[in-house]
């Protein structure tokens, strides 16, 4: 007699689809956690990139004693080069120095020969075909619109001309930096952040055009993080990072900090002046038209630069 009882090895339908059923929801836990472990690692990469290029600065500035101009035209037969080019030595990148010191124009150099990975943030989407560039150096107010000051900024265009960005050429002498001239702290000054707008690191179009800039505003022309695909432009100068609502900056001691994308932008100006007292001497009396600022929110703007962050407002 058969025993009606034993049941033949393999899986019923039920069992099956209970099966692929808890299959799925660990691949459904799983996909998101390994997406932000992917993520951490990108973010992490890009600020060991930062720090590695904020020490390359440093060195340069301590051999020459003082930073490297944002740009500058009395370098290899007086073709203007931007700060990035002359921090390649600090690079271990002197023989591209030595192939570029030939060219007759910086800004026509491209091509794979060029791509320097630390140039680069490791989240952004930028070819690895072409030099890339997605870290700006605090080149202060933007050319043309105030007279470089070693109050306003880290990074200064050493030409004679100013900028192409409208406004009168301005008289002085050309400014050069040293870390004794950031009065307001080294640690609390940004010396370089994420600007994912940014096109090659052998852009000459203007010191805006490897930087970030602030400016005399009641907000940031354009979003910190938002409009990331427009090619960059003065307005575009200005942090912006795939992180989510972060960006990543190299201080001028060479520490990494992360700051919220929406950070009040009379603060983030604070942390781009060197010198807030000095730089906001040099301020118009009263609101430019396109400030968007009322005459009492201008003055508060004015005495703000005039007071140092101190590293421990800045502590999360």
């Amino acid at each position: 007699m058969k025993n009606s009882s034993l049941r033949q090895g393999g899986f019923t339908l039920v069992e099956l689809l209970v099966v692929i059923s808890i299959i799925s929801l660990l691949a459904a836990l799983a996909v998101p956690a390994v997406m932000q472990a992917r993520i951490s690692a990108l973010i992490a990469e890009t600020i060991n990139n930062g720090r590695n290029l904020g020490g390359a600065v440093q060195r340069y500035t301590q051999v020459k004693q003082f930073y490297p101009p944002s740009l500058s035209d009395e370098g290899p037969n007086s073709v203007d080069w931007p700060w990035t080019a002359r921090i390649l030595k600090e690079l271990d990148q002197e023989p591209m120095y030595n192939v570029l010191k030939a060219s007759p124009d910086l800004s026509a150099a491209s091509g794979p020969g060029l791509v320097i990975p630390i140039f680069m943030a490791a989240t952004d989407s930028g070819s690895d075909e072409e030099p890339t560039l997605s870290w700006g150096a605090n080149v202060g107010l933007p050319d043309g619109t105030s007279r470089d000051s070693k109050g306003n900024g880290i990074f200064h265009d050493t030409r004679n001309e100013v900028g192409p960005t409208g406004g009168t050429a301005l008289s002085g002498p050309k400014v050069t930096m040293n870390e004794a001239d950031v009065k307001d702290g080294l640690a609390t000054t940004i010396m370089l952040a994420e600007n994912h707008n940014l096109g090659y690191w052998t852009n000459t179009s203007g010191d805006w055009a490897t930087g970030i800039t602030w400016q005399v505003k009641k907000t940031s022309p354009v979003p910190f993080n938002e409009d990331m695909d427009a090619p960059i432009d003065v307005s575009h100068s200005r942090p912006a990072s795939h992180m989510s609502r972060a960006f990543a900056a190299v201080m001028c001691d060479g520490s990494v900090r992360k700051f919220a994308s929406d950070i009040d932008y009379p603060v983030y100006c604070q942390l781009m002046t060197p010198n807030g007292k000095l730089a906001a001497s040099l301020l118009p009396a009263t609101a430019p038209a396109s400030s968007g600022m009322t005459a009492a929110e201008y003055a508060g703007f004015k005495l703000k630069q005039t007071t140092p962050i101190r590293e421990l407002d800045l502590e999360e």
